[in-house]
Protein backbone atom coordinates (compact mmCIF):
# COMPACT_ATOMS: atom_id res chain seq x y z
CA UNK A 1 0.00 0.00 0.00
CA UNK A 2 1.34 3.40 -0.92
CA UNK A 3 0.38 6.66 0.73
CA UNK A 4 1.66 10.10 -0.17
CA UNK A 5 1.98 13.13 2.05
CA UNK A 6 2.04 16.33 0.08
CA UNK A 7 2.03 19.98 0.98
CA UNK A 8 -1.30 21.32 2.14
CA UNK A 9 -2.55 24.85 1.28
CA UNK A 10 -1.97 26.03 4.87
CA UNK A 11 1.56 24.67 4.87
CA UNK A 12 4.34 27.16 5.74
CA UNK A 13 5.87 27.18 2.26
CA UNK A 14 2.46 27.67 0.67
CA UNK A 15 2.79 31.24 1.99
CA UNK A 16 5.92 32.68 0.41
CA UNK A 17 6.60 35.04 3.31
CA UNK A 18 7.06 32.02 5.58
CA UNK A 19 9.70 30.50 3.30
CA UNK A 20 12.49 32.37 5.07
CA UNK A 21 12.80 32.34 8.83
CA UNK A 22 16.41 33.54 8.98
CA UNK A 23 19.01 34.75 6.53
CA UNK A 24 22.66 34.05 7.30
CA UNK A 25 24.67 36.83 5.66
CA UNK A 26 27.99 35.03 6.20
CA UNK A 27 26.87 31.88 4.37
CA UNK A 28 26.58 31.05 0.69
CA UNK A 29 24.00 29.32 -1.49
CA UNK A 30 21.20 27.46 0.25
CA UNK A 31 23.11 27.69 3.51
CA UNK A 32 21.96 31.33 3.71
CA UNK A 33 18.43 30.10 4.42
CA UNK A 34 18.80 26.47 5.49
CA UNK A 35 21.04 24.71 7.93
CA UNK A 36 24.11 23.08 6.46
CA UNK A 37 22.71 19.55 6.72
CA UNK A 38 19.31 20.59 5.32
CA UNK A 39 21.06 22.21 2.35
CA UNK A 40 23.18 19.08 1.77
CA UNK A 41 20.10 16.84 1.97
CA UNK A 42 18.04 18.96 -0.40
CA UNK A 43 20.90 19.12 -2.89
CA UNK A 44 21.30 15.32 -2.62
CA UNK A 45 17.58 14.76 -3.26
CA UNK A 46 17.68 17.08 -6.29
CA UNK A 47 20.72 15.18 -7.59
CA UNK A 48 19.13 11.77 -7.03
CA UNK A 49 15.74 12.74 -8.54
CA UNK A 50 16.53 15.02 -11.49
CA UNK A 51 13.96 16.57 -13.79
CA UNK A 52 10.18 16.58 -13.83
CA UNK A 53 8.96 13.21 -12.71
CA UNK A 54 5.94 11.02 -13.17
CA UNK A 55 4.05 9.79 -10.14
CA UNK A 56 5.89 6.45 -10.32
CA UNK A 57 9.41 7.82 -10.71
CA UNK A 58 11.63 10.41 -9.10
CA UNK A 59 11.57 9.27 -5.50
CA UNK A 60 14.58 8.38 -3.38
CA UNK A 61 15.24 6.73 -0.04
CA UNK A 62 17.09 7.80 3.08
CA UNK A 63 19.64 5.07 2.36
CA UNK A 64 20.32 6.46 -1.12
CA UNK A 65 20.72 9.98 0.29
CA UNK A 66 23.14 8.68 2.96
CA UNK A 67 25.14 6.82 0.32
CA UNK A 68 25.28 10.00 -1.79
CA UNK A 69 26.52 12.06 1.17
CA UNK A 70 29.21 9.54 2.09
CA UNK A 71 30.31 7.61 5.17
CA UNK A 72 29.93 10.55 7.57
CA UNK A 73 26.14 10.60 7.04
CA UNK A 74 24.32 8.97 9.95
CA UNK A 75 21.07 7.28 8.90
CA UNK A 76 18.98 8.28 11.95
CA UNK A 77 20.13 11.91 11.78
CA UNK A 78 19.37 12.09 8.05
CA UNK A 79 15.97 10.47 8.67
CA UNK A 80 15.07 12.96 11.41
CA UNK A 81 16.13 16.01 9.39
CA UNK A 82 14.42 14.80 6.20
CA UNK A 83 11.17 14.25 8.10
CA UNK A 84 11.40 17.79 9.50
CA UNK A 85 11.98 19.01 5.94
CA UNK A 86 8.70 17.30 4.97
CA UNK A 87 6.97 19.32 7.70
CA UNK A 88 8.51 22.50 6.25
CA UNK A 89 7.39 21.62 2.70
CA UNK A 90 10.94 21.28 1.38
CA UNK A 91 10.48 17.55 0.76
CA UNK A 92 7.53 15.34 -0.08
CA UNK A 93 7.27 11.87 1.46
CA UNK A 94 5.29 8.79 0.59
CA UNK A 95 5.20 5.29 1.95
CA UNK A 96 6.00 2.42 -0.39
CA UNK A 97 5.35 -0.90 1.35
CA UNK A 98 7.48 -0.59 4.51
CA UNK A 99 9.81 2.22 3.42
CA UNK A 100 9.37 5.95 3.00
CA UNK A 101 10.55 7.58 -0.19
CA UNK A 102 11.20 11.28 -0.71
CA UNK A 103 11.50 13.91 -3.38
CA UNK A 104 11.89 17.67 -3.40
CA UNK A 105 8.84 19.81 -2.78
CA UNK A 106 10.04 22.25 -5.45
CA UNK A 107 12.88 22.77 -7.87
CA UNK A 108 16.01 24.72 -6.98
CA UNK A 109 14.90 27.62 -9.19
CA UNK A 110 11.43 27.73 -7.61
CA UNK A 111 12.94 27.77 -4.11
CA UNK A 112 15.39 30.53 -5.03
CA UNK A 113 12.58 32.58 -6.59
CA UNK A 114 10.35 32.13 -3.57
CA UNK A 115 13.12 33.00 -1.10
CA UNK A 116 14.41 36.05 -2.94
CA UNK A 117 10.86 37.35 -3.35
CA UNK A 118 10.20 36.89 0.38
CA UNK A 119 13.47 38.58 1.40
CA UNK A 120 13.10 41.57 -0.94
CA UNK A 121 9.40 42.00 -0.12
CA UNK A 122 10.14 41.95 3.59
CA UNK A 123 12.98 44.47 3.26
CA UNK A 124 10.85 46.87 1.22
CA UNK A 125 7.83 46.44 3.52
CA UNK A 126 9.87 47.01 6.69
CA UNK A 127 12.39 49.62 5.52
CA UNK A 128 10.70 51.27 2.52
CA UNK A 129 12.76 53.82 0.60
CA UNK A 130 16.00 52.90 2.38
CA UNK A 131 15.68 49.31 1.17
CA UNK A 132 14.84 50.42 -2.38
CA UNK A 133 17.82 52.82 -2.40
CA UNK A 134 20.12 50.04 -1.22
CA UNK A 135 18.79 47.62 -3.84
CA UNK A 136 19.41 50.15 -6.62
CA UNK A 137 22.85 51.00 -5.21
CA UNK A 138 23.73 47.32 -5.10
CA UNK A 139 22.54 46.82 -8.68
CA UNK A 140 24.77 49.68 -9.84
CA UNK A 141 27.74 48.15 -8.03
CA UNK A 142 27.13 44.68 -9.44
CA UNK A 143 26.42 45.18 -13.12
CA UNK A 144 24.95 47.63 -15.63
CA UNK A 145 23.10 44.67 -17.15
CA UNK A 146 21.11 44.32 -13.92
CA UNK A 147 20.03 47.97 -14.17
CA UNK A 148 18.89 47.36 -17.75
CA UNK A 149 16.88 44.34 -16.55
CA UNK A 150 15.34 46.42 -13.78
CA UNK A 151 14.44 49.20 -16.24
CA UNK A 152 12.81 46.66 -18.57
CA UNK A 153 10.83 45.13 -15.72
CA UNK A 154 9.74 48.56 -14.47
CA UNK A 155 8.53 49.52 -17.97
CA UNK A 156 6.56 46.28 -18.46
CA UNK A 157 2.89 46.19 -17.44
CA UNK A 158 2.52 44.77 -13.95
CA UNK A 159 0.22 41.76 -13.48
CA UNK A 160 -0.99 43.43 -10.26
CA UNK A 161 -2.20 46.59 -12.03
CA UNK A 162 -5.68 47.03 -13.41
CA UNK A 163 -6.71 50.04 -15.46
CA UNK A 164 -9.71 50.49 -13.15
CA UNK A 165 -8.37 49.73 -9.70
CA UNK A 166 -4.72 50.78 -9.69
CA UNK A 167 -1.84 48.80 -8.18
CA UNK A 168 -2.59 45.65 -6.30
CA UNK A 169 -1.58 45.23 -2.65
CA UNK A 170 -0.41 41.72 -3.41
CA UNK A 171 3.04 40.94 -4.84
CA UNK A 172 3.46 39.60 -8.34
CA UNK A 173 2.32 36.01 -8.51
CA UNK A 174 5.02 33.40 -8.31
CA UNK A 175 5.08 30.70 -10.96
CA UNK A 176 3.60 27.34 -10.07
CA UNK A 177 5.93 25.23 -7.98
CA UNK A 178 6.91 22.00 -9.77
CA UNK A 179 6.70 18.56 -8.15
CA UNK A 180 3.49 19.26 -6.24
CA UNK A 181 1.12 16.33 -6.14
CA UNK A 182 -2.56 17.17 -6.25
Amino acid sequence: MRTERTQQPGHPLADESAAVRAFQLDSTGLRCILGSLEADLLEAVWHLTPGPETAAAGWTTIGAVCAHLGPSAKYKTVQTVMNRMVEKGLLLRRQDARAHTYRAGMTHDALVMRVTHAVVSSLVREFGAVAVDQLVSTLHAVSPEHIAELDALAAAPSPGVSSQTGPSDTPHALPPVPYRDA
